[in-house]
This record gives C-alpha cells, structure tokens and sequence, in this order.
C-alpha cells in the first residue's frame, strides 16, 4: 500500500475565494492546486489545474465549489461569493454558508495530510469569522476557525489531528458573522 504524507497547502479563500488549494507530499510534490487567474468570480465550480497522480478523479474531485448557502458573484481572478447572512456557526452550517473542495486517494494508497494553509480575504461588509471542518468527523469539529479583522490574511492549519485515510475527504470553509449579505 502506497502512504502518500502531504500537506493541504494554500487555499486561496476569500470570503471570495482567490488562489489555490495544494497538496504536497512528503517529497514536495504538488498533489493538488488551482489558480483562478483569468476568472470571473462567478464560475459554479472551478477545476483543479494540477493534480498528482496520488488523487483519484470522481465526479467531484478536483473541484472547489460554494454551498447552497450563499452565490456567485463577480470578482475577478477569484472565486467569489456573497449572500453571506448567518451570524454564527450553527447557522452558516444549517444554511450552507461554505466553500468546499475534496481529496480522495487513489485505490491502494493512504493520505496523510499535515496542514492546510489559507490566503482569506473579505470585503469590509463580508464574513468575519471562518471555520474549517472535515467530513472524516461528519464536519463536528473544527480544524481551525478565525476571526478576519483584515481584507486579507494568512492562515496555516496544523491537519496531524486527522488520521490517515483511504477515503474521500471533503473540507469545508463556513463563513459567517458578515454586516450585509452583499458583502464577500
């Protein structure tokens, strides 16, 4: 059995989502990234552009996506969203205020994940608190959650806490705590 050990490096997320998921291995190597250079704010989905062999393609994989919360919104080179409009984290999750995306290894091999870190950036009427949660736990703990005070922050979250998986596993960023639903 292959053990991939990497790190869930750089997810670009804005309350507007900018620049990229990565996934590194323990040799460095680029798992998974995407770069919304060039797009709109307002795609439904956004595809990976690079993606290690390690991962296997479903129907979903290798795309980051919203919940059925909140909606596109134009903001170039990013992937944007507004209609943020709970107050805290119980309701952004019952209202599917997140952005999500997933990794999911090949058959045979087992990953390792050891940190995600996130570019989060807000406009100054959007979300200022963030949690992220995984699906290995059916999203009831949090891997990290902030309070964005800034229109832009760096966010390094330590993933040793999740074992080594074989399955799927869906991350999802909640937003909540915004002043107007306009607001990204």
């Amino acid at each position: 059995m292959k053990h991939v050990k990497g790190y869930l490096f750089s997810v670009a997320l804005i309350a507007l989502l900018q620049a990229l998921i990565c996934v590194k291995s323990l040799w460095a190597d680029t798992l998974i990234a995407w770069d919304f250079a060039g797009y709109t704010g307002e795609e439904i989905t956004v595809e990976a552009e690079v993606v290690h062999s390690f991962l296997a393609k479903t129907d979903s994989s290798f795309l980051i996506r919203r919940g059925p919360g909140i909606r596109h919104a134009p903001n170039n080179d990013r992937f944007n969203a507004n209609n943020w409009t709970e107050a805290d984290l119980s309701s952004a999750m019952d209202k599917g205020d997140y952005f999500e995306w997933e990794v999911y290894p090949v058959p045979g091999s087992v990953l390792q994940l050891t940190s995600v870190s996130l570019q989060i950036e807000r406009s100054s009427t959007g979300p200022s608190c963030f949690t992220l949660r995984s699906s290995l736990d059916g999203f009831s703990e949090d891997l990290g959650s902030w309070e964005i005070t800034t229109s832009s922050q760096n966010i390094t979250v330590d993933l040793n806490s999740i074992p080594a998986t074989e399955s799927r596993l869906i991350f999802r960023l909640y937003g909540y705590g915004n002043t107007y639903t306009a607001g990204s």
